[in-house]
């Protein structure tokens, strides 16, 4: 049997430390010891094949557990070797993410020496170099870095310091970094301070948005007519649009992001390299237009009783009385008769003072531009408004409405809640930006209305084709804590999104196309919402399509008859009302670059296929293939000898535009001419002359008015008279859709309801379920006098919630994300007892909302003693939900959370530990953990939960943890850098329990107090060294403080030490003769080895635990062994040694460095041990004296 390298450094540490060994036994007999010594020098001083000594019978258990270790080989050092550095993984999610170090994702993002760049993975221990094309590395004098520190970084770099040198901290980058801007010659001074890891400067290539990061690398052009977005760094808007023109962009918009002024431009084919090299531009990405993404949906999620025709089924009454609804969407049709009344508008009002924000002939131009909420030709917003807020006072005249009940009542989630209805324009995009749709909403909220609650705001669209973490995910993120920064305090806001409709899964609600969820509702702190069938098995047939039949006739001639194809096109949509709908985007978010799995996307799925809910006046059923989406703009004005722009999108399926100017209604006189100008994929000029007041653009049109569908046009409204002129401005793209019998069928199910009901499918209905649902909780928890955070209703909608079927599971990185935490129940979230008293803490879900006093830093905790006191209590599951609304992530970044909290629930009689979000594959509650199985802890998401199934045990401690808190989230809090939280506890399924359980605050344990730190010098082992037993744990499956011995080893350069081993690339740590110290064992002692480069490791950091090299065997004999070493007086290595022993244990322990490797292959193929010399001098004869 030949035997492994590990093997042979076994028993060459064993002869070398039984010398030592026999050292210590020099005081016995003297001429015993003097044997062994010479028998163990003899040994070891020769090489080749080494014959094993049995130790205490002790020496076959130990080959059996060398069988189970790991060889660890670090990343190559060019100073060590040359000729070989180990190959790094390729990526095929992400083939253009550089990286220096092999290790995997999961494991870096635990790493306090890892940068975690969206488009980069940097060791910063390392020596390896990244690889950056040379034409997107940083410029020699760039003022933007990345600053890592070893400690939290305001110890390091206080604010007071930067502020002396003129640096700016711009956001947080994982882990444990800020991008940083500062003179060049200043950052030589930062990176010279003690406490800084690493300073990487901000290069081009971190800073383009991964799908046009392949266009960068190969220096491809853009196609023409390409938008873009863009950030630059905070105060350098002046500089920033002197460069953009010098570039020869033209600016179409600007507007405030968190981390500086993002601005919309129209880029040149060859603009993006350049414009990444601008070293004031931080992010770039492309830009996107918007796209717009009930009978039977509230009893799916308990808000109603029944489907009947009275209001006051719903859930204990509740109906959102007082409660404002934001929507953004096509509009809502105000005059609906379910409507009326209770839908305000605030016009979108934008001044545009900024001369590079038009083109030259305009400048100086001041518009209002205005969009009317009160209409809604495309029809979308008014079903979405009926599926949230409408009275459903005209369902009484509806019938034969397919699986409904007799007279089923089709009023919304929230019939009795008014509307804020704000207009996204479908056409231009978001050229009116994000922040303006947050700002009218909060500012009509919070300043015109004077109200002081969270508003919700309903959006049931997206951004096609974008499924990264970009500027208006971080958009949304920043706003959920505050849509009005430059208020005083805090303007909160509730924002709802539909997952997207590109989910691509099969029929049978699997399948799919993971990682497809659509921006913005890629946010961490935003509520996604997936889309299930509804059960509605409609089973009607549509022509689908014709096959030719060839006959012969009774005169012999053959003629060929087209005949109609059947098809039950609607029953694969209808016939479940537990799986997710076929074109539900699927999650998770970010796969492979916020961890192998991703981000936990959607939050909570709802019923989305075949809804019914309020029909606007003014939308037409598709009667052929065409329909028409048409956008109204009022109150424009341009003076004489000025131009008016717009920009309009026209999707592939275009085949018409049409641009018409019409009279205001607050200016009502004649208009006379007015040239309308228009141009493809640029700005026009007087040139680009197209009609007058109106003009169509059609695929078989003359140019210039032949149109080109894929492509944004750009238009201008001039006025050549002699006064100001005040108009409306209306266009209008027709798209033609397919499948032209389905569209006639789907006509066939509308006709029954006629004329203000009808069908529609989308996550778009699923999302003002979701919103309607969190009104009625924000009204029955405003009437108790509470003012729920949105944290705090996201996490009473997501403890509710519960698995859409049995084909889900709650696996926290699957292939495929279907459900998120599955589909809501407001009976759950808010169950009988909840409305009984108004005493929270007797309910079966109780709560804690956002509080600055228990807000949280790094390393403290926050910890509350459960006990359950009824024997039906312990039947059920307990449930634990943890949501805290984390700031906005840079689009830069790998990993988009900044703050991370932990939750942990351990069981005080049993020592079972439940981690936050530990849920294996086809499995709805949480693996249990001891420390025999150490759960990672969940480093990505801002929700975690902990469900455990009963029958319960009598006593937890529920726990929150500030593990890694890196940016002050609390305004209220100014002095620290905290993070607060809301946590929902609840107790079963059964709504009825009374006072199921009891919480009481625990006092936070005193911080444990390490044993000292231990310099291991190379080839002297250590023969006595002592750890305490493992007990039963509370919170952490590390262990305590007194089961642990730390070690601290330097790979100098090379240089001999009194043993006579010279340091070298090869590593090699290693425990053993672990006696008994206490009562006999069945075998020796069973202690852990752990090694890491990261200090973490003395203070049990979780991530540096987890990511270490270890030996895990059973017993006391553990090996890790590293080879291709750098060499020098920074390369530390910290070991530690865990007792998994009920008794204490000691043990021996040897650090080991040298040039050689410790075996090597003879020329017959043969492994051979390279023996350890030894100075035998180190031996003392044992003499007196």
């Amino acid at each position: 049997m030949r035997l492994s390298a590990k093997t042979w450094v076994i028993i060459a540490i064993l002869l070398m430390v039984l010398g030592v060994y026999c050292w210590n036994l020099g005081n016995r007999v003297q001429e015993d010891k003097q044997r062994e010594a010479e028998a163990v020098s003899s040994a070891m001083t020769g090489t080749g094949n080494v014959k094993i000594p049995r130790l205490n019978g002790a020496g076959q258990p130990l080959l059996t557990q060398l069988n189970q270790t790991t060889r660890h080989a670090n990343q190559a050092s060019p100073e060590v070797s040359a000729r070989y550095q180990e190959p790094l993984p390729e990526d095929p999610l992400h083939p253009h993410r550089l990286r220096n170090t092999a290790v995997g994702v999961d494991q870096l993002v635990r790493l306090n020496h890892v940068l975690l760049l969206n488009n980069a993975l940097i060791d910063t221990s390392s020596r390896r170099a990244l690889e950056i094309p040379s034409h997107l590395q940083a410029p020699i004098r760039t003022r933007s870095y990345l600053i890592q520190t070893d400690k939290p970084f305001d110890e390091v770099l206080p604010a007071r310091l930067l502020e002396q040198l003129a640096a700016n901290k711009v956001s947080y980058i994982p882990n444990n970094a800020w991008l940083v801007r500062a003179d060049p010659d200043v950052m030589t001074h930062l990176k010279n301070i003690s406490g800084v890891r690493a300073v990487v400067p901000y290069a081009p290539y971190f800073k383009i948005s991964e799908s046009l990061l392949p266009l960068a690398v190969g220096r491809t052009e853009l196609e023409s007519g390409t938008l873009l977005s863009l950030t630059v760094f905070p105060d350098e808007s002046l500089a920033a649009e002197s460069a953009l023109h010098q570039l020869g962009l033209q600016l179409i918009n600007r507007t405030d992001s968190p981390f500086g002024d993002q601005y919309v431009v129209h880029a040149t084919p060859d603009s993006l390299i350049p414009l990444a090299n601008l070293d004031l531009v931080q992010w770039v990405e492309p830009w996107h237009q918007r796209e717009l993404a009930n009978d039977l949906s509230r009893g799916r999620v308990a808000v109603d009783t029944d489907a009947s025709n009275l209001t006051n089924e719903n859930h204990h009454g509740l109906s959102g009385s007082g409660v404002l609804i934001n929507i953004n969407d096509s509009g809502v049709d105000a005059t609906h008769p379910d409507l009326i009344g209770r839908v305000e508008s605030s016009g979108h009002s934008q001044n545009n003072t900024n001369p590079g924000l038009v083109p030259t002939s305009s400048a100086g131009l001041v518009s209002a531009i205005r969009y009317s909420g009160h209409l809604d030709s495309v029809g979308h917003g008014t079903h979405v408004a009926g599926i949230l807020a409408s009275s459903g006072e005209n369902s009484p005249t509806i019938t034969n409405i397919i699986n409904s009940a007799t007279n089923a009542n089709f009023h919304g989630m929230a019939p009795e809640a008014e509307l804020l209805s704000l207009t996204i324009d479908l056409l231009s995009g978001p050229l009116e930006s994000d922040e303006e749709l947050q700002a009218l909403a909060a500012e009509h909220n919070y300043i015109t209305e004077g109200r002081t609650n969270a508003m919700i705001s309903n959006n049931s669209w997206n951004y096609p084709n974008s499924q990264e973490y970009g500027l208006a995910s971080a958009s949304f993120d920043a706003a959920v804590r505050d849509a009005l920064p430059y208020v005083e305090g805090e303007q909160p806001m509730v924002y709802v999104f539909s997952s997207g409709n590109a989910g691509n899964g099969n029929q049978s609600g699997r399948g799919g196309s993971p990682g497809s969820i659509l921006a913005p509702a890629t946010a961490k702190n935003v509520i996604t919402v997936g889309a299930i069938e509804t059960l509605r098995f409609i089973t009607n047939e549509v022509v689908t399509g014709f096959v030719d039949q060839i006959t012969t006739n009774d005169m012999g001639v053959v003629e060929t008859n087209q005949i109609p194809v059947l098809e039950k096109a609607f029953l694969a949509d209808t016939d479940s009302a537990t799986e997710v709908a076929s074109f539900s985007s699927r999650g998770n978010v970010g796969i492979g670059i916020e961890g192998e799995g991703g981000r936990f996307k959607p939050d909570v799925v709802a019923p989305g296929t075949y809804v019914v809910s309020t029909r606007s006046k003014d939308w037409e059923s598709p009667e052929g293939l065409q329909n028409t989406i048409l956008n109204l703009r009022e109150g424009i004005s341009v003076n004489p000898g000025e131009l008016y722009p717009i920009t309009v999108f026209v999707p592939l399926d275009s085949v018409e535009v049409r641009v018409r100017i019409r009279t205001n209604k607050d200016a009502p006189l004649d208009l006379p001419d007015m040239p309308v100008y228009g141009a493809l994929g640029r700005f026009p000029t007087t040139e680009d002359f197209f009609g007058l007041n109106t003009v169509t653009l059609a695929l078989d049109s003359q140019a210039p008015l032949n149109l080109v569908p894929g492509n944004i046009y750009f238009f201008s409204i001039g006025n050549n008279s002699e006064q100001t002129m005040v108009f409306d401005l209306e266009t209008a793209v027709v798209t033609e859709e397919e499948e032209e019998g389905f569209y006639e069928g789907l006509a066939e199910l509308n006709e029954g309801l006629e004329p203000h009901y009808r069908f529609e499918s989308g996550s778009s209905m699923a999302a003002p379920v979701v919103s309607g649902t969190l009104a009625l909780m924000q009204e029955y928890l405003t009437d108790k006098g509470h003012n729920p955070s949105p944290a705090l209703l996201k996490a009473l909608l997501i403890n509710g919630a519960r698995s859409s079927g049995t084909i889900y599971d709650y696996q926290i990185d699957p292939l495929v994300n279907y459900q998120g935490w599955g589909l809501p129940n407001l009976n759950n979230s808010m169950p009988q007892s909840f409305f009984e008293t108004d005493d929270n803490h007797t309910s079966s879900v109780q709560f804690f909302d956002q509080d600055t006093e228990q807000s949280l830093g790094t390393g403290e905790s926050v910890s509350w003693d459960l006990n359950i006191s009824t024997n039906g209590a312990r039947a059920f599951p307990l449930r634990v939900s943890l949501v805290w609304t984390d700031p906005p992530g840079n689009p830069a970044a790998g990993v988009k959370l900044v703050n991370d909290l932990d939750l942990v629930v351990s069981n005080t009689l049993s020592g079972e530990v439940y981690y936050g979000n530990d849920f294996v594959e086809a499995s709805l509650f949480t693996r249990m953990s001891s420390s025999d199985s150490v759960a990672a802890s969940d480093v990505v998401n801002n929700v975690e939960n902990v469900y455990i199934n009963g029958p319960l045990s009598t006593n937890y401690v529920v726990s929150v943890i500030g593990r890694r808190v890196n940016v002050n989230a609390v305004f209220d809090h100014p002095d620290g850098v905290v993070q607060d939280f809301a946590l929902v506890i609840s107790s079963g399924d059964d709504s009825e329990l009374e006072a199921p359980f009891e919480l009481e605050p625990l006092e936070t344990p005193l911080p444990p107090v390490f044993p000292p730190l231990i310099a291991v010098t190379n080839g002297i082992p250590r023969l006595e060294d002592r750890v305490g037993a493992n007990a039963p744990l509370l919170g952490t499956t590390n262990g305590l403080a007194q089961q642990w011995q730390f070690y601290t080893f330097t790979n100098s350069l090379p240089s001999t030490n009194d043993v006579g081993f010279t340091n070298g690339p090869n590593v090699a740590f290693v425990t053993f003769l672990p006696p008994e110290l206490g009562k006999p064992r069945v075998s020796e002692a069973d202690i852990d080895l752990y090694v890491s480069r990261d200090a973490g490791l003395l203070d049990l950091d979780e991530g540096v635990v987890s990511a270490a090299a270890k030996s895990l065997n059973q017993g006391g004999t553990e090996v890790v062994l590293f080879e291709n070493q750098p060499l020098g007086d920074d390369v530390v290595y910290y070991v530690g040694v865990k007792s998994e022993d009920h008794q204490g244990a000691q043990y021996a322990m040897v650090g080991l460095s040298q040039e050689e490797p410790f075996d090597f292959t003879d020329q017959n193929g043969n492994r051979v041990f390279r023996g350890i010399p030894l100075n035998q001098g180190i031996i003392p004869d044992g003499t007196p004296g």
